[in-house]
């Protein structure tokens, strides 16, 4: 009996995990993204084969790759991220070729790309250098500040509960307070739904932080007596604006009902 062969598998999982990413999870990628990704690397594997003599164009290995670059690589849609999205294709495609020296091009190329991760998470975002910077990167600073600002805020007010805008907020911020209890008020659900009890919060002061991609939800402001902004906080690094924070405080918390209820 013929057995299937297990990149089968992994291309129906990973496809599987791309499409409930792309339609329920709000993954930050693009179609247009994810077809520059697969023209790449099937491109290259298929001209690769060619040119290395291969009968087997292998394009299951390419499928693949695509497939785990664009679960990876989930940021914006801006043009810089197309590109860079159709090179990270190509050096997972080696192996497949046999060859000594696009191994060793592979080698570099991960060393350079741990190197791009080490300064664009760690020092300042690469495309902050000509552009805006990717919210992804962005992300990973500043969250010190914001959380200094979050206590002295708490310091001067009887605060009920400490929210953020989206769970990839809610998350690094609860992180910095050390406060496991800092919850997600987006208007999309979350897991921060399943352990948010506002009737518990009811009638409380609120501390809310939002920033350039996630802003305050009209919707949940109105289930406060009052809103106003407390603070508003720019993130920089060498003189490159990466995000900017708004710190909101909401008193009288009344939330809506929920359906069902």
């Amino acid at each position: 009996m013929k057995q299937l062969d297990p990149r089968a598998y992994q291309i129906t999982v990973l496809a599987a995990l791309l499409g409930v990413g792309l339609t329920q999870l709000r993954f930050e990628v693009t179609l247009v993204q994810v077809a520059v990704t697969f023209a790449a690397a099937l491109a290259t594997q298929v001209i690769g084969a060619r040119l290395a003599g291969l009968r087997d164009v292998g394009l299951s290995s390419a499928l693949i790759s695509s497939l785990s670059l664009c679960l990876l690589l989930r940021t914006s849609a801006l043009p810089e991220d197309l590109w860079r999205d159709a090179c990270a294709a190509l050096p997972f495609l080696a192996p497949h070729f046999r060859s000594r020296i696009l191994l060793g091009a592979q080698i570099v190329y991960g060393v350079l790309a741990v190197c791009f991760a080490a300064v664009n998470y760690g020092v300042l975002p690469v495309m902050a250098t000509v552009n805006a910077p990717d919210q992804t990167s962005a992300w990973a600073y500043g969250w010190d500040e914001v959380a200094d600002a979050v206590k002295r805020l708490k310091s001067d007010n009887d605060v009920g509960f400490v929210g953020a805008t989206d769970y990839a907020l809610a998350s690094p911020l609860a992180f910095a307070l050390h406060d496991r209890d800092v919850t997600s008020v987006s208007p999309h659900r979350d897991g921060y739904d399943d352990w948010f009890d506002p009737e518990a919060h009811r009638g409380q002061t609120a501390i809310i932080v939002a920033d350039y991609w996630r802003q305050l939800d009209a919707a949940f402001a109105a289930q406060f007596r009052s809103v106003e902004v407390a603070r508003r906080l720019d993130v920089t690094r060498f003189g490159k604006v990466l995000d900017h924070y708004t710190i909101y405080i909401g008193r009288g918390f009344s939330p809506a009902t929920q359906p069902g209820n």
